[in-house]
């Protein structure tokens, strides 16, 4: 009996090892699927991911370009900004200096017209001095020219410098003769 009872024991041994066994590999079976499922799931998600990462780079890629040609751009038209404000300073400055240059030419065709209106007065005294019938009578002393005419005497002043002045007088009607010298000039000068 003892070797009967040894034995239905030897072989509950077993038999309980073997179900350990089975559960254990089943267990083991289990475990090693889920490993393997969550190993394809991570595998697919680590594709995914470096996907993910390769657009991404890409994308880093080209809003590195765009920042370096934003850049690029920003220091052209900074560049330019800085021009623009030069060339403007320039123009102001050559403005400033065309007016100046405008109002001394002014100036000088101003004074250049009075002295060619002067010089133009002075001729023709002289031109009517040299047609006039009482030529001989005129007298010359430096830049003074004397007419005396009778009981009148005519002074003629005629400085032709800088200040290109003549003046005709005559001494005893020198209103009209100044009047009339003046109405001719303006006479002159309508034509």
């Amino acid at each position: 009996m003892l070797t009967v009872l040894a034995s239905q024991l030897e072989e509950q041994r077993l038999y309980y090892e073997r179900l350990l066994t089975r559960a254990n590999e089943g267990e083991s079976r289990q475990l090693l699927n889920a490993h393997e499922h969550e190993r394809k799931q991570l595998k697919k998600a680590n594709a995914t991911l470096a996907e993910k990462t390769k657009k991404l780079e890409e994308e880093l890629t080209f809003v590195r370009y765009e920042e370096d040609l934003w850049m690029r751009l920003s220091n052209q038209l900074a560049a330019r900004a800085n021009n623009q404000k030069q060339w403007k300073e320039r123009v102001r400055l050559l403005e400033e200096q065309n007016a100046r240059v405008e109002r001394e030419t002014a100036l000088r065709v101003g004074d250049l017209e009075g002295q060619v209106r002067d010089l133009m007065f002075y001729l023709d005294t002289q031109s009517k001095v040299e047609h006039s019938s009482h030529r001989d009578d005129i007298l010359v002393r430096g830049n003074c020219c004397r007419r005396r005419s009778g009981s009148r005497e005519t002074d003629v002043d005629m400085d032709c410098g800088q200040g290109g002045t003549i003046q005709i007088e005559t001494k005893p009607q020198a209103s009209t003769t100044s009047s009339s010298s003046s109405s001719r000039r303006k006479n002159r000068a309508k034509r």
